[in-house]
């Protein structure tokens, strides 16, 4: 596959990220792959597969909001394969702006993943708790005093906060 990004690259079907009902506002792409350039960066790229000329930067939310969590239906999670001990990936869409200082990032419609099944989808918080569409990246990070090394970014636990009703 020949990407605008990152050329030509090779894929393996295991790699793939696949979203059953795409994402918001792109309900026709729905395979991805999520590649990291720098290994110490918590950014990512999520390149679709459908489109080869979309690729959006994302962000592991807890790298930057040690706090943040997702209020979700237990439902939700039930469809999407996800239980006690499930590996998951939490990822937030960052905007890019040419101006540095108005990049935002989307904190509240995460991309949940299962690892296992190597399935997501995006879940828009509606009681977002502060979690704003387009919360300034920069500010973020001043107030949090940089990026943090989350290694509890798989425990489903400690990152949602499950509903069993409305």
């Amino acid at each position: 596959m020949k990407t605008r990004l990152f050329g030509e690259m090779d894929i393996a079907e295991q790699e793939v990220l696949t979203f059953p009902s795409g994402l918001i506002g792109l309900k026709d792409l729905k395979r991805f792959i999520l590649l990291k350039r720098e290994q110490e960066s918590p950014f990512k790229w999520l390149q679709s597969l459908d489109d080869p000329n979309l690729c959006f930067f994302v962000i592991t939310p807890r790298s930057i909001r040690p706090d943040y969590r997702v209020s979700v239906h237990k439902d939700v999670l039930r469809r999407m394969g996800i239980g006690e001990g499930t590996e998951i990936m939490v990822l937030c869409l960052v905007t890019i702006s040419r101006d540095p200082q108005a990049v935002t990032v989307n904190f509240q419609a995460p991309l949940v993943i299962n690892k296992e099944t190597r399935t997501g989808r995006q879940i828009i918080l509606v009681n977002g708790g502060g979690n704003r569409s387009r919360h300034d990246l920069a500010q973020e990070l001043d107030e949090q005093g940089g990026t943090h090394d989350r290694n509890d970014q798989n425990n489903q636990n400690s990152i949602f906060d499950i509903r069993s009703s409305g």
